[in-house]
């Protein structure tokens, strides 16, 4: 009897070690919140470039794909964790001639984000730069600026959809 109660303390010290551990990984992962949900994001670009602040609304999924959706267009792109709590993230949109006035040129543009998310007000704040370049990709010119966001609870979006039948005139 001696002989089973040394294998069977072996194995109920692993099995504690192994669940110890992944209570720790848990943990761990608890406390950094992730940013997977829909967000109400408010951007600012530098005072310096004149341009007004301006709203939108970006959602990251959970496999590391971003939309996000402004007055102007939709960006698609991605993001990724890069330490507790940081994250980045890059969009690309365009805009096609005419967008902005008859005589605009279409735009491509791009958008890399350094994000921070803090758990004790649950806003995702960072710094963003847009880089603007011709369609055929000839650089432009860029901006920078900050962005906030709030997280927007499940289930807020509308229930029916709005089509041109329901809008009173």
């Amino acid at each position: 009897m001696t002989n089973f109660r040394k294998p069977m303390q072996i194995l109920s010290s692993c099995l504690a070690a192994l669940i110890l551990s992944f209570a720790m990984i848990t943990m761990a992962q608890a406390e950094d919140k992730n940013i997977v949900g829909m967000w109400d994001t408010t951007n600012t670009p530098d005072a310096f470039f004149g341009i007004p602040p301006f709203v939108g609304l970006t959602h990251f999924d959970k496999h590391g794909q971003a939309t996000a959706v402004t007055a102007t267009g939709t960006l698609l792109g991605d993001w990724q964790r890069v330490a507790r709590n940081t994250y980045e993230l890059t969009l690309r949109g365009f805009l096609p001639p005419g967008t902005l006035g008859s005589d605009s040129p279409g735009v491509r543009f791009t958008v890399e984000n350094d994000m921070w998310f803090e758990p004790d007000t649950g806003i995702l704040s960072g710094e963003f730069t847009t880089y603007i370049s011709s369609l055929d990709g000839i650089p432009m010119f860029n901006f920078f600026g900050t962005n906030e966001s709030l997280r927007l609870p499940v289930g807020n979006a509308p229930s029916t959809l709005l089509t041109l039948e329901n809008i009173e005139p």
